[in-house]
């Protein structure tokens, strides 16, 4: 294969990958400025008289929505922050624990829950002792 040919291939895939990753968020943003009745129209509508009214609701409805974004953008950015910061730690070898190894871990924790405490101390029959009176 020629170095072009490569290249050209390679500039394909990642198009198409980011048309994959993309189309998505596009078609729910275009949702957005549909009516219900176009929406949920079959076959769907490319062309469509679009609206304003869906914002207007959301605000009128939700007066906190601009919190609940706020809250969302600010746990997406210290998430891609940790990350970055243990790949960083991970190749410089000071991060020994992978990401895999601690889902591991987290899994077992979950598979073998310990034993749950009676709810009432005098009701507990020490160990070795007969829930039977002799």
């Amino acid at each position: 294969m020629t170095r072009s040919l490569k290249f050209a291939l390679r500039a394909i895939l990642i198009c198409l990958i980011v048309v994959w990753s993309l189309f998505p968020v596009a078609y729910i943003v275009v949702n957005s400025f549909k009516f219900q009745r176009d929406i949920f129209a079959f076959p769907p509508r490319i062309f469509f008289t679009p609206t304003w009214g869906n914002y207007a609701d959301l605000w009128n409805n939700y007066p906190d929505f601009l919190g609940f974004v706020a809250n969302s953008l600010v746990i997406s950015i210290l998430a891609t922050h940790a990350v970055g910061l243990c790949g960083r730690l991970r190749r410089r070898h000071l991060f020994a624990l992978s990401l895999s190894a601690l889902v591991r871990i987290a899994l077992l924790s979950h598979r073998h829950p310990p034993a749950a405490a009676p709810r009432h101390h005098h009701s507990a029959v020490p160990m070795g002792q007969s829930a039977r009176p002799r």
